[in-house]
């Protein structure tokens, strides 16, 4: 097993009131899509007036706000909420901001009737790389986004790896040899030096987009992207601790990735070359193991958990990265209206979601 990796020590804790006003958190997360649903967690939120409820929106579309739906408060003064888009569309696309109005309790309105009682948006120069990340790329194939491909690359290596397996098991050499022809394919994309038709079957198989994980020559493949984008985020002059928090974590797996990317497109390479199958099935056990680490990374310091950690993360802790960093906090409009004389009370310690919590948005990783 790997050697331990040696646990950062975490930074101090904030000294000065670093979002003492931010009450609140929208995460986006996946349901059915890419960013397709989100959760909404508040803390200290008065009870509405009679007759009112609160609703949330999504905000910044140039076709108008998105209507969530009516917002219910706990007694205590919580908010948990969520919403899945009903077409699994990824809502990072299209919006950047999240209000909370209080409208009347049959109202049913496209439009807010009322100023917001919380608003939140995300950072609009860090947003532009933020989306390249985990909603859409110009220059990547279906304009998809480079987490996304990296993470849709991976789990088709691991596919790929895992039929390359079966085939190891049952005798199948061609079939064997086939596989981990995908494998080179989808790591190098078609701009690669050894893309093509690897088993020299007559055919070239790639079930992938063509734009391939590694960079090869002046294009730069998911992985260099996915790092450039992260760098440019976490430079931009608007990007709040947390994005930048985040984008190096993004980082730190974009460097786990590029190593074991490479030995899994040299270990594939060495499949395809294999004499018969006793040369073939331990370099595909090494293959399998490879484009485990790739998707699901390694917990290299056996702490139970696999972390954006050198030598750790892989393709899913970047992509829960990225998404973390689009996470955008709420704070009461100002002036708040005097309805809700509660809504300045600092944020709760104790609310969190699922590996993401308030901490993370106010500057604590």
């Amino acid at each position: 097993p790997p050697p331990p990796t040696p646990r950062p020590s975490p930074p101090p804790p904030p000294t000065g009131p670093l979002g003492a006003q931010v009450v609140g958190l929208l995460a986006f997360q996946d349901r059915l899509g890419f960013s397709d649903a989100l959760r909404l967690i508040l803390s200290g939120v008065s009870p509405p007036p009679p007759g009112r409820v609160y609703v949330g929106w999504l905000t910044g579309s140039a076709q108008g706000p998105l209507r969530l739906g009516a917002i219910a408060v706990e007694s205590d003064g919580r908010v948990a909420f969520n919403y899945s888009d009903p077409n699994y569309q990824n809502l990072l696309v299209t919006y950047e901001g999240v209000q909370i109005t209080l409208e009347p309790a049959s109202g049913s309105g496209a439009q807010p009737s009322g100023p917001p009682v919380y608003t939140g948006s995300l950072p609009t120069q860090a947003l532009t790389y933020l989306r390249a990340l985990v909603a859409g790329a110009a220059d990547a194939p279906f304009q998809r986004g480079y987490a996304i491909g990296i993470r849709v690359n991976a789990e088709e290596v691991l596919r790929q790896a895992q039929a390359a397996q079966a085939g190891a098991q049952a005798g199948d050499l061609t079939g064997v040899r086939r596989h981990a022809e995908v494998i080179v394919n989808l790591i190098e994309g078609k701009e690669g030096r050894d893309y093509g038709d690897l088993d020299k079957d007559g055919r070239t198989l790639d079930p992938g987009d063509g734009f391939g994980l590694l960079q090869e020559g002046a294009r730069a493949g998911y992985l260099e992207a996915a790092d450039q984008a992260a760098r440019g985020a976490a430079a931009a002059p608007d990007a709040t601790e947390a994005i930048q928090v985040h984008m190096g974590h993004v980082q730190v797996c974009v460097t786990n990735l590029l190593g074991w990317t490479e030995q899994a497109r040299d270990t594939a390479l060495a499949v395809i070359r294999a004499a018969d199958l006793s040369a073939a099935r331990p370099l595909v056990q090494e293959l399998l193991r490879l484009s485990q680490s790739i998707l699901y990374g390694v917990d290299a310091n056996g702490d139970g958990l696999v972390e954006a950690l050198p030598g750790e993360g892989g393709a899913l802790t970047l992509y829960q990265h990225a998404q973390y960093a689009a996470a955008i906090g709420l704070a009461p409009s100002t002036p708040a209206p005097s309805a809700t004389p509660a809504l300045t009370a600092p944020i709760s310690a104790t609310l969190r979601l699922p590996g993401l919590s308030f901490e993370s948005y106010i500057q604590i990783p």
